[in-house]
């Protein structure tokens, strides 16, 4: 287990799939995961929404349980499934998402679909063939005339 998994709480909270949306009433247990970086907080529900690359990681960490409109019982595939309708490119953003997730990063949702992520200190990530993630990092350079 990575250092994250051990801060997070051991019993699931249930979260509701709406389309893409994954939501779950704001509890004492879904506010951890608030704390830790996870979901952002819609204040006119007051619920936790998940981002689906968070909803994939939480279910496949077993952290989280997630039910249809119908509260059927949503396995990794089906939501996998269910969210490639609407975003082909799911599978590959989980890969990225879980990768950095695993080296201690918070993951936001980016500025639209060339940058996918907002990640402190990681700027650059690349999917190869092999779903092997490969990070480039780069800083500003003030060029100077001599």
């Amino acid at each position: 287990m990575d250092n994250e998994e051990t801060q997070l709480p051991e019993e699931p909270f249930t979260v509701e799939l709406d389309g893409d949306a994954a939501s779950a009433e704001i509890t004492e247990l879904s506010a951890g995961y608030l704390a830790r970086g996870y979901g952002e907080k819609d204040e006119h529900t007051r619920k936790i929404v998940l981002h689906p690359c968070e909803a994939l990681y939480l279910l496949e960490r077993q952290k989280i349980e997630v039910t249809n409109k119908n509260k059927e019982t949503v396995n990794f595939n089906r939501l996998l499934n269910s969210l490639e309708q609407n975003n082909p490119n799911i599978w590959t953003d989980y890969v990225v998402f879980r990768d950095l997730r695993k080296r201690g990063y918070v993951v936001k949702e980016g500025f639209g679909p060339d940058f996918r992520f907002r990640v402190f200190e990681v700027i650059l990530s690349v999917v190869d063939r092999r779903n092997e993630v490969v990070y480039y990092l780069s800083t500003l350079v003030e060029l100077i005339n001599v």
